[in-house]
């Protein structure tokens, strides 16, 4: 679930890297990433003053870092397993 962009949305806003974050994440369909791009074009919208932006940015680190820690592992599951096995091997 994404939030609305438009077209008048300009590259580069909090939306924008937010979506691209979690999309390369592999975690935009989870509903921690739906809260962070709900978060995110709620910031860029520049209807909450300073008070209000500050904590909506606050619960946007903190939706994206719940988000990302659903992120699809980027090797095969054969590295990971190798990798666990020389990390014991070598404590």
């Amino acid at each position: 679930m994404r939030a609305p962009s438009g077209p008048s949305e300009p590259a580069g806003t909090v939306y924008a890297t937010t979506l691209a974050e979690l999309e390369a994440a592999g975690c935009v369909d989870h509903p921690d990433g739906a809260a962070a791009l709900a978060l995110a074009a709620r910031i860029d919208s520049g209807r909450d003053p300073g008070a209000g932006l500050a904590a909506l940015a606050r619960q946007l680190t903190a939706s994206r870092a719940a988000a990302l820690s659903h992120a699809r592992p980027t090797g095969s599951l054969l590295d990971e397993l190798k990798a666990r096995r020389d990390a014991k091997r070598s404590a």
